[in-house]
């Protein structure tokens, strides 16, 4: 299904063309060549990327800074650990090909992953499901990321909106035990110039607010790294997360970077979520060149409380509210279950504990607590 891009306030009079499109994973070789491509890399963090396709390269894994980040024994590092962007064949995009209709896109979004163990894969595949969203997986770490694979043949994008399951899509650490990234620095380029060509916004389901691949205009707090916080949305976070009330959401076992906003020239960063003590946990940002990010540092889950709380408005932000699917929220319980065992929500503490099987009316009260405690956070 496609459909012809204008201004946000028009979207709902689009039209509309119908071509029939399926759910499932892009399954594109990888060219053979990259094989033999020499492993040289690219500093990220230190210097911006060169403009020409000549000259030394620096090596990121040299760099006095991310050195020390590699040595740095705090918990931010050991969870993430310093990443890098290694080089492509190329130190420049591919153009885009001849006869783009960059006014069209398809109703269908790309997931990157980062191949196995990709710890975000099941929830951006858990937050599209629950509103049936077309969308295609792209395994990053064994399929190369080409113009073609993001412009179909009579040049519409294939894709409405584009979810990194992490910001960086980290590989694990290679020999001198830094972290790269599955997209090098050619496929990065290519994604960036297909997302500002096409108006596609791009959401990072969990990332390290730093400057690798790029800078969202976030720095994290030393020291502030957790699993146990809150987040509340913001004035620009209930505008974006519009299903969202003022309510503290409670964030329980997910590794959280608390950050704070820094100054980046070209770059404008808007706070949605915060913890309580006003700290930075999500947020949108506009970059140098115009595309749209939004960036979670909480990591995510499927079966965790504030994951299913997102994923509803966070759909609607990267599709700009015009999208294939229909998303509902039921909060019952079946009468089969109440004199169960089970996990039972504590809303003094925000978290589970086991209970043995009560008796019907105990658990006709937790049960109404839990229903309490989830529609506070929720319109």
């Amino acid at each position: 299904m496609k459909h012809l891009r204008a201004s946000a306030a028009a979207l709902c009079a689009l039209t509309l063309t119908l071509t029939l499109t399926g759910c499932g994973q892009d399954r594109t070789t990888p060219d053979a060549t990259n094989a033999s491509v020499p492993p040289t890399v690219v500093d990220e963090v230190t210097a911006p990327r060169a403009a020409t396709e000549t000259g030394t390269l620096p090596d990121p894994r040299q760099s006095p800074l991310l050195r020390a980040q590699n040595n740095d024994t705090s918990a931010a590092r050991a969870r993430l650990g310093a990443a890098y962007v290694p080089q492509g064949r190329s130190l420049s995009a591919q153009a885009l090909p001849a006869g783009v209709q960059t006014n069209k896109v398809a109703l269908k979004v790309l997931i990157l992953s980062s191949g196995a163990g990709d710890y975000g894969l099941a929830e951006a595949r858990n937050m599209l499901g629950e509103s049936g969203v077309p969308f295609d997986v792209l395994d990053a770490s064994s399929q190369p990321l080409t113009p073609d694979a993001l412009i179909g043949p009579d040049g519409v994008g294939r894709y409405q909106g584009v979810i990194l399951t992490s910001n960086a899509l980290l590989l694990p650490p290679d020999s001198s035990g830094l972290m790269p990234s599955a997209l090098d620095s050619s496929e990065w380029q290519t994604l960036f110039e297909y997302e500002k060509a096409y108006g596609v916004r791009q959401l990072a389901l969990y990332g390290y607010p730093g400057a690798v691949p790029e800078d969202y205009g976030l720095r994290a707090v030393a020291g502030a790294e957790t699993s146990t916080t809150s987040m509340t949305p913001t004035a620009a976070g209930r505008s974006v997360l519009s299903d969202l009330t003022t309510a503290n959401i409670p964030v329980r076992y997910a590794y959280s970077y608390p950050a704070t906003v820094a100054s980046v020239p070209g770059v404008t960063t808007t706070p949605l979520m915060t913890d309580a003590q006003g700290r930075v946990l999500a947020a949108t940002s506009t970059s140098a060149d115009g595309r749209e990010r939004l960036l979670l540092t909480t990591a995510q889950n499927p079966a965790l409380l504030h994951t299913q709380l997102l994923s509803y408005g966070l759909v609607n932000w990267l599709t700009r509210g015009v999208h294939l699917g229909e998303h509902r929220r039921f909060l019952q319980v079946d009468i089969d279950d109440w004199f169960l065992a089970g996990d039972h929500y504590n809303a003094s503490t925000g978290g589970c504990t086991t209970k043995p099987s009560a008796s019907a009316a105990t658990t006709r009260s937790r049960c109404a607590t839990s229903r309490a405690a989830f529609a506070a956070t929720t319109r």
